[in-house]
């Protein structure tokens, strides 16, 4: 892969990660209004369905974009692989961006079924 297919490349991942974002921070408003509109069992069960089904969106669609990104670093060109962008990106803690693309869903999904069911 040349330089320019690298920084393509990452680059629309990580807009994956965004879009995917975007996605769940929407769904979670939905949630939030369908809770305080209705008092209905059949909607609790509705958004409880939903908070856990944008869990495992969120965390299946960005563990695979960063182990994405994880290859491009690991697939830079031996031009790009000396400069000051490549030991930025060498430098950046991708286990700790999967873990906390692990424990952020599942915490915030835990959350909204206590409030549901509580």
């Amino acid at each position: 892969m040349n330089v320019d297919q690298v920084l393509v490349a990452a680059n629309n991942r990580i807009h994956d990660v965004y879009k995917t974002l975007y996605v769940s921070i929407a769904s979670y408003l939905i949630i939030i209004i369908g809770l305080t509109v209705s008092d209905s069992g059949e909607v609790d069960l509705i958004c409880a369905v939903l908070a856990v089904a944008i869990a495992i969106v969120q965390i299946a669609a960005g563990d695979g974009a960063i182990r994405d990104i994880e290859a491009l670093r690991s697939d830079m060109p031996k031009e790009m692989q000396n400069s000051n962008y490549a030991e930025s990106w060498r430098s950046q803690p991708i286990g700790l961006f999967r873990l906390l693309n692990l424990i952020v869903p599942i915490a915030v999904s835990g959350a909204t079924l206590l409030t549901i069911y509580n």
